[in-house]
């Protein structure tokens, strides 16, 4: 082939891509389906986020803070509180208290899109006293209601 055919060729399968990149955004609407809890995972613990039934805001929820260290836990308290969604996004706080104390050790932000039946979100630990458990992970949840 010489470099003109090549060329062209190149050019349509890059009109080609485009256009079916096109037509998938025009498909996948942005936004959290009203009323709706979506479920998912991040490294092993449960993680829920249950839309309002206005759509307007959502509260995120999970039992223990992740860590990304060796180590164990309990007696945990969990302090979450309802998050605006803004545009389909969410950016929500956790904190996290031991049994009988105010003292908080631990927050795990959310941040994430909602499309729709599925919510693509980043979560981010840190921890007070071990900051070595700090990090972050990205997580994938859904729901069954559309």
């Amino acid at each position: 082939m010489n470099s003109s055919v090549r060329r062209a060729a190149l050019l349509a399968a890059v009109a080609l891509l485009l256009g079916a990149s096109a037509a998938l955004a025009a498909s996948v609407k942005v936004g959290a389906v009203k009323g709706a809890k979506y479920a998912g995972t991040v490294r092993d613990e449960a993680v829920t986020v249950t839309v309002a039934a206005n759509g307007k805001s959502a509260k995120v929820s999970i039992p223990f803070a992740p860590a990304f260290c060796q180590g164990g836990g309990g007696g945990e308290v969990q302090h979450t509180q309802s998050a605006p969604v803004k545009g389909g996004e969410l950016t929500a706080k956790i904190s996290y208290t031991v049994e009988h104390s105010s003292r908080v050790f631990a927050t795990v932000t959310i941040k994430g899109t909602f499309m729709n039946s599925n919510f693509d979100g980043q979560l981010k630990s840190s921890f007070t006293p071990a900051k070595e458990c700090d990090g972050q992970e990205s997580f994938f949840a859904t729901t069954s209601k559309k």
